[in-house]
């Protein structure tokens, strides 16, 4: 059984910049197909929000696909946010970074993966000086896969081949 893969705007974003629609349209015919049927792979309105807010041809792609991007009202998901703006507050002090990410999408990608039981895809990376989807990923236990070979591992367990 596969593990259901919560994309993270990077990866529509930045992929979409490195895997262009023109040259890759297996990977976004694949895509699409992954976040229409739920199976394998979806995300959350908020990371939906971010993409449509692009002027690329993203936007109207995203909006075909909107039904892969879950609803983050549930209790669980909001109480698993609450956990993780605690911890992100106490460790990384009410900074303008703070106030960034969690107003942003990630946090409650990471809080609806937990809810879940899914794992987190991004580009992101460690790093000291950031608040990223790795370091809050792993101080939940929350599995995530990462790093700028990504998108090729998202790939791999999409069985996705041009």
């Amino acid at each position: 059984m596969s593990q259901l893969l919560f994309l993270d705007a990077n990866i529509f974003i930045q992929g979409g910049r490195r895997y262009a629609k023109d040259v890759f349209p297996g990977l976004w015919e694949g895509l699409e197909r992954e976040l229409l049927s739920g199976e394998m792979v979806c995300s959350v309105i908020p990371v939906y929000d971010e993409i449509k807010e692009g002027n690329d041809w993203l936007v109207p792609w995203v909006k075909r696909v909107k039904k892969g991007f879950l609803s983050i009202k549930d209790k669980e998901t909001q109480q698993l946010y609450q956990k993780i703006a605690d911890w992100v507050v106490e460790k990384y002090q009410l900074t303008q970074n703070t106030r960034r990410f969690l107003d942003g999408a990630d946090p409650w990608l990471i809080a609806k993966a937990m809810v879940m039981g899914a794992t987190v895809v991004t580009y992101e990376t460690s790093k000291e000086s950031k608040i990223n989807i790795p370091d809050v990923c792993r101080h939940f236990n929350c599995e995530y896969i990462s790093g700028p070979e990504v998108m090729v591992e998202l790939m791999r367990r999409l069985n996705l081949r041009f």
